[in-house]
């Protein structure tokens, strides 16, 4: 029996398991329209980790580690503008999920989420 994700009213589906595809209100977007790999990464750990906020320093150690760019903190900034762009470009411009909060970057919690991989852990522990 296939198992998709029963999205709530208003929830954004995400699917990180066999490639990243979110859903809203029947538009998808997935990791075919833009193959940067850090991009999608990045906005996925932001999703998994969204019940907290991400300092920059962490989001710079985890896709940048050891990296001689000459400034990391502007490459994490570009490629948030980029994830920001497509998100706006596929759901609208009002649109807003990742907010920017004091050395950090939160998912907006007024953006629910159903998550493919919380959806299989549950069902792992329930079994």
């Amino acid at each position: 029996m296939d198992k998709k994700l029963k999205p709530q009213t208003g929830a954004l589906s995400v699917s990180l398991l066999g490639g990243i595809e979110l859903v809203k209100d029947g538009v998808a977007l997935t990791d075919q329209v833009n193959r940067s790999l850090k991009l999608w990464n990045v906005l996925a750990y932001l999703i998994v980790h969204r019940g907290r906020a991400v300092p920059q320093s962490e989001l710079i150690e985890i896709f940048w580690p050891g990296d001689n760019s000459l400034n990391p903190m502007n490459a994490l900034k570009t490629l948030l503008h980029r994830i920001r762009a497509i998100l706006a470009d596929s759901f609208g411009e009002g649109f807003n999920p990742i907010i920017a909060q004091r050395g950090s970057y939160v998912w907006n919690a007024d953006i629910p989420c159903v998550v493919d991989i919380e959806q299989f852990e549950e069902l792992c522990r329930s079994a």
